[in-house]
């Protein structure tokens, strides 16, 4: 393959990435792809060794492959815009789509010379099952600036749920302008796990905090994009202070727990997995129990091996190093690229062992999928990231869940199909492991595993799963997705499988 392949390649990657017009023309005047990325100040990872050309090919005309690498970067761009056009569509990402429920009447709340003491929940602005915007000002803003506020529904004032809401992702301009994440604070819908007047849900009476979600940046972000008019304006990426606004306020107001859940849905479940170290950490000796739970997202990144460096990416555009979510003994390997966010929850999993840790996730989630793909393509430059298939994803789903299996507080529960969130949805009380709406008398439903996650005296599944099973190994392919993996259980678990469990103090 010629140098001009790969230089054609290159670009057809840097347009995507600064979203230029024009393919064709730019394709024959640029002669590097740092061309275009500057523009983002992204960078094109270094070319593979070149194969040489076969004899008689001069390493452009005449090549087969030279010859459709156009035509193979323009079917390129419309699959990113397809992609872009699906995520736009999705309620989940975008707030302005129409759904089926509606945000809940709601009262505000702001803070006052007094600070966070000006918005006490046991004040007149709370009210038991009404919705109230808290803001809290200071350090706190959204990625278009407009004021932050987080959302509190008042229960009981010994159970606490903190809800870390989901919005998408914006890691540069392309994806900025595309609409890729929430920009404004959006109060909540109060369905499935949030619901205050549904008896049937086991958190019903919980107070319910909601980390609402403007920065797209994983709720950890502590920066400054240029992503405004003309890249002269520049847009504050603040996830880190809005959420900690919100735990602080919490700490200040619940003294004393029963129960305390941490959960999270799509970029929230990233948040929660974030930020579980930390608020656990401030909760030790305050709560009776805890439980911590992600719904919809696992990171897979795909191929395998540029998991590394695409975390790398991430957590220097959203400067997540210089956050005290990272702790000392995590901030060299944070700074030196090589340290993964799983493995950042995962070290909570450790400090914590008389937590519950769990996820809920589909086998083929697609909306992970096509964001997984448009970030490879237009950060990394991957082409084997944007093509992506669902078996491949859920393999590398089921690789995190071996890795978090090594753990004997964490739990997880697989959906068949592509469904994106349950928790924030009616799905909460219809999903079992064969689907979002499919029930069974031989399979659990997911609202009662979610219940018995955080309750110390019910039995629960470590692993909730239906399929054949597969063993999975480092040279296994498995092109379909209605497996479970063995390795994960070493007997068949299709099944609800129960085992005893026991209750502690943190």
């Amino acid at each position: 393959m010629s140098l001009v392949v790969h230089r054609r390649l290159g670009l057809m990657c840097a347009l995507l990435a600064c979203g230029l017009p024009g393919g064709r023309a730019a394709c024959a005047s640029c002669v590097s792809a740092e061309d275009a990325t500057g523009l983002l100040q992204l960078r094109a990872p270094p070319l593979p060794a070149l194969a040489p050309l076969p004899r008689g090919h001069d390493g452009d005309g005449g090549h087969p492959f030279v010859e459709h690498a156009e035509d193979f970067a323009e079917e390129v761009v419309e699959e990113v815009q397809r992609i872009f056009a699906s995520l736009r569509s999705d309620p989940s990402i975008n707030p302005h789509v129409a759904s089926d429920t509606q945000a809940a009447a709601h009262g505000d709340c702001r803070y006052s010379d007094l600070g966070a003491r000006g918005c006490p929940i046991r004040g007149p602005q709370f009210a038991v099952g009404q919705s109230t915007q808290v803001y809290p000002g200071g350090s706190t803003a959204c990625l278009d600036s407009d004021a932050y506020f987080f959302q509190v529904v008042k229960g009981r004032l010994d159970k606490l749920m903190i809800f870390f809401q989901g919005g998408g992702a914006c890691w540069n301009k392309l994806s900025y302008d595309a609409q890729m994440c929430w920009t404004k604070s959006e109060a909540l819908s109060l369905s499935g796990i949030l619901n205050s007047s549904n008896t049937a849900n086991p958190y019903w009476d919980y107070t319910k905090v909601v980390v609402t979600y403007c920065s797209g940046d994983m709720h950890a972000g502590n920066t400054t994009q240029p992503w405004g008019m003309f890249g002269l304006l520049g847009l504050p990426q603040r996830g880190y202070h809005n959420a900690k606004a919100a735990v602080d306020w919490v700490l200040g107001e619940f003294p004393k727990l029963e129960s305390l859940l941490v959960t999270g849905v799509s970029a929230g479940a990233l948040g929660t997995q974030i930020w579980s170290r930390t608020i656990l950490s401030q909760f030790a000796g305050r709560t009776d129990r805890a439980a911590v739970l992600a719904d919809s997202f696992m990171g897979v990144l795909w191929p395998e091996r540029s998991l590394h460096q695409s975390t790398m990416w991430l957590l220097r555009r959203f400067q997540l190093c210089t956050t005290p979510l990272i702790d000392n003994h995590q901030l060299e390997r944070c700074q030196n690229g090589t340290i993964l966010l799983g493995e950042v929850w995962m070290e909570a999993m450790q400090m914590f062992p008389q937590v519950s840790f769990a996820s809920v996730n589909s086998k083929v989630d697609n909306v992970q999928i096509m964001f997984e793909q448009a970030f490879e393509i237009t950060s990394m430059l991957s082409l084997p990231g944007l093509m992506m298939t669902p078996a491949q994803y859920y393999i590398g789903v089921n690789r995190f869940l071996e890795a978090y299996h090594g753990h004997s507080n964490y739990m997880s529960f697989l959906v068949d199909g592509s469904q994106h969130t349950f928790l924030d949805k009616e799905y909460f009380y219809t999903a079992t492991p064969l689907g979002a709406e499919i029930a069974s008398a031989s399979q659990p439903l997911l609202m009662h595993w979610a219940r018995d996650c955080s309750n110390k005296v019910q039995r629960i599944a470590k692993t909730v799963c239906a399929g054949p099973l597969e063993r999975l190994r480092d040279w296994t392919f498995v092109n379909s997705t209605s497996y479970c993996d063995e390795s994960l259980l070493p007997q068949a678990f299709h099944r609800y499988r129960s085992k005893p469990g026991t209750a502690s103090k943190m």
